[in-house]
C-alpha cells in the first residue's frame, strides 16, 4: 500500500472515491465474483500510525503476491518501521505477511533486511531473496527458505553482490546455485547432496524445472528431459510439425507469428487448442482459464474466461478501487488484490487485502 504523502494523492483519491460511490448507485451488483475475505492492517497491528491519523496500512508498501497452496497467501514488500516508531533502529524493513485460511488472518514475518528482491514460491516452501545495503552501497544479499505451512524462516546463505552468487529454478527441494567457479543442484536440506549443471544444459531456450532434478526443453522438434543426477538425456516426444517453443508446465506447443501478432497454442497431440493476440497475450492464465486485470481504478473491472478468452465473463467491482495493478491467483480458483475504501472519516476508511473467487 503506498502511503499518501502528498495534498494531491490525497484529491485524487477523493475524487475516485466520490466517482466509485456515484457508480455503485448506477451499477448492478455483480454475482460472478465472490468476495470472501477483507483484511484490514489494523486488525494486525491494532495501532494507527503518523501520530494515530493513518490506518497502518498506509506505511506498508506491498511488492509481490503469491499463493503457494488453496490456503496459504503470501504479501512481500517493505514496512515503513518510523511510520510505527519516531526512533526506529532502520527507517524501513523488508516485511512477509502470511495467511494459513485463505487471507482471514495475516502473520508479520520480518525479513531482517532492508529490500525485498524476488521470490521463488512451490506448494510447501519459498525460497526468498532480499538485501541491505552498507554505508559504501555494497548489497549484502540473503538467501531464506520459508515453510509455507508452518512459517518457519530458515537462512540458507548471505553473500555480497560483488560475489556473483545466484539461486534460480528453485522446485521445493533442490535449487541451482552459481558463483564463479560453475553451476551446482543443490539440496537444500542437506547440503551435501550436490550435482554439477552442465553450462550448456543453462543455455537452452525456456528451460523448466521438472522437479527432483529433472530438467525439459524443446530441441530439434523433440521434447527432450535431462536428468542432472544421473547425468542422461531422455526424448520425450517426436514432433511432426516445427513449433517455436514449449510451455512445459501446462504441456503446450506454441507457434509465434509476428505479422498481425499471434500465438497459436497446441497441445502434445499437436491439435490446435486456442489462439492468443496482442489483445489477450499478457493476461494471467492457467491452462484454459484466462484473466483480465488491466481495467483498475475507480471503476476496476476484471474479466475472466474459462475457454481461452472465446467467451468471457466480466465483473464489475463494487464498493472499493484499485488503484495499484498487483494480483495473484491460485489456479482458476481466485485472485487476492488490494483494495481501497473510502468513507471519509470512518474507520472503514483505507487499503484492505481482498479475497475474490471466481463463479464459473
Amino acid at each position: 500500500m503506498r502511503k499518501v504523502r502528498s495534498y494531491i494523492k490525497i484529491g485524487c483519491i477523493l475524487f475516485f472515491g466520490i466517482c466509485s460511490i456515484m457508480a455503485c448507485s448506477q451499477q448492478k451488483t455483480d454475482n460472478n465474483m465472490k468476495w470472501i475475505s477483507k483484511f484490514d492492517f489494523f486488525d494486525l497491528y491494532k495501532v494507527r500510525v503518523n501520530g494515530g491519523y493513518f490506518n497502518p496500512g498506509s506505511a506498508i508498501r506491498l511488492e509481490e503476491i503469491a499463493i503457494p497452496n488453496e490456503n496459504t497467501i503470501l504479501l512481500v514488500g517493505k514496512k515503513t518501521q518510523r511510520d510505527f516508531d519516531n526512533n526506529p533502529k532502520s527507517p524501513s524493513v523488508a516485511v512477509l505477511f502470511a495467511s494459513n485460511d485463505k487471507g482471514k488472518t495475516y502473520k508479520e514475518i520480518l525479513l531482517n533486511d532492508g529490500s525485498f528482491l524476488y521470490m521463488e514460491v512451490k506448494e510447501n516452501y519459498s525460497l526468498i531473496e532480499s538485501y541491505t545495503s552498507n554505508k559504501e552501497a555494497i548489497k549484502l544479499h540473503k538467501i531464506q527458505l520459508l515453510n509455507n505451512n508452518t512459517f518457519e524462516l530458515i537462512k540458507i546463505d548471505e553473500f555480497l553482490e560483488l560475489s556473483n552468487i545466484s539461486y534460480d529454478n528453485f522446485d521445493g527441494k533442490y535449487v541451482i546455485k552459481k558463483n564463479k567457479l560453475g553451476s551446482k543442484l543443490i539440496n537444500l536440506f542437506d547440503k551435501k547432496e550436490e550435482y554439477e549443471v552442465p553450462e550448456q544444459l543453462l543455455s537452452k531456450k525456456r528451460l523448466h524445472n521438472k522437479g527432483n532434478g529433472k530438467f525439459i526443453f524443446m530441441e530439434n522438434q523433440k521434447i527432450i528431459q535431462y536428468d542432472v543426477k544421473l547425468k542422461s538425456e531422455q526424448v520425450l516426444k517426436e514432433l511432426k510439425n516445427q513449433y517455436d517453443y514449449f510451455w512445459a508446465d501446462e504441456d503446450l506447443l506454441i507457434k509465434s507469428h509476428d505479422e498481425p501478432y499471434r500465438l497459436e497454442l497446441f497441445d502434445l497431440n499437436e491439435d490446435k487448442v486456442s489462439e492468443l493476440d496482442r489483445e489477450n497475450r499478457d493476461f494471467y492464465r492457467y491452462k484454459n482459464f484466462m484473466c483480465d486485470y488491466s481495467n483498475i481504478g475507480s471503476k476496476p473491472e476484471i474479466r475472466y474466461s474459462y475457454d481461452y478468452g472465446k467467451t468471457w465473463t466480466t465483473h464489475h467491482v463494487q464498493g472499493f478501487i484499485i488503484l495499484q495493478n498487483l494480483f495473484g491467483f491460485y489456479k482458476d480458483q481466485f485472485l487476492v488484490t488490494e483494495g481501497i475504501f473510502l468513507d471519509f472519516d470512518s474507520p472503514e476508511s483505507g487499503g484492505r487485502i481482498m479475497v475474490g473467487e471466481f463463479e464459473k
